[in-house]
């Protein structure tokens, strides 16, 4: 079960045999979540894993009818789960799920195996292609410049001048991905290059901020040369895409 946007990604997952969307902004919002908790409990599910802490989702746990739950003891209303496990909070996030894997219904899955998996879809690869036709550029560096976060943020000018010296030293276009809600950090970006970049510099910087669906990203992401990126989300699907990555925190 996972949030709308991330459904072209799993459906596209030879292991996955269906998938359950929850849209807690629409759909399932308030006693809409009575709908979806419904559907659930028509399935006949047998196992429930559920490696979050949120009142929410253990509320849904509790009222699924699945008859073996998994869930983290220190997650809010764990009485909903049958088997509260440790949530080893010195382990990385990857490991930590990893490790709710072992603990629960894997016991020989190895934490050494953390390397995110994720397909292309033919949707995907058809919008990346599109938007480097459009652009007309071929292997471009990638800039992930935004964060839901505004904590995580890198500062406008610290990105202006890092696309600068890119495109100096590898004579390549800068792409500032994220989503439609990330456009106007990039167009900050792009004004403050203004100051110290030349004409033909910004004609290599590109605002692509919401012009492709998280499977085109991912897709645009596996015809790049790199990522640098704020702690957020293109940071592990640069890592799935098997590209070099660059994290800021």
């Amino acid at each position: 079960m996972v949030k709308p946007e991330a459904r072209a990604f799993v459906e596209s997952l030879e292991e996955i045999d269906e998938v359950l969307v929850i849209d807690k902004k629409k759909a399932h919002r308030g006693l809409g979540m009575l709908k979806l908790i419904r559907d659930i409990r028509k399935r006949n599910f047998r196992i429930l894993l559920s490696p979050h802490q949120s009142h929410r989702t253990s509320i849904i746990a509790w009222l699924s009818g699945i008859p073996t739950r998994f869930g983290y003891r220190s997650a809010g209303f764990s009485m909903a789960y049958h088997h509260r496990l440790k949530r080893p909070m010195e382990l990385p996030e990857i490991h930590r799920l990893l490790r709710f894997l072992k603990d629960s219904i894997c016991p020989d899955v190895s934490l050494e195996d953390d390397i995110p998996h994720l397909e292309e879809t033919e949707t995907g690869r058809h919008e990346a292609q599109e938007l480097l036709k459009e652009l007309n550029i071929r292997s471009p560096i990638l800039l992930g410049c935004s964060s839901v976060w505004a904590t995580k943020r890198w500062t406008p000018h610290g990105f202006a001048e890092l696309a600068r010296d890119l495109i100096k030293k590898y004579k390549s276009d800068v792409l500032l991905i994220g989503s439609p809600a990330d456009a106007d950090v990039a167009d900050q970006i792009i004004k403050v290059a203004r100051e110290f970049v030349g004409e033909d510099g910004l004609r290599r910087i590109h605002n692509v901020c919401g012009k492709t669906s998280l499977p085109g990203l991912f897709s645009l992401m596996k015809r790049s040369q790199f990522l640098v990126s704020n702690d957020s989300a293109p940071v592990h699907f640069g890592c799935a895409a098997r590209i070099p990555v660059v994290a800021l925190f």
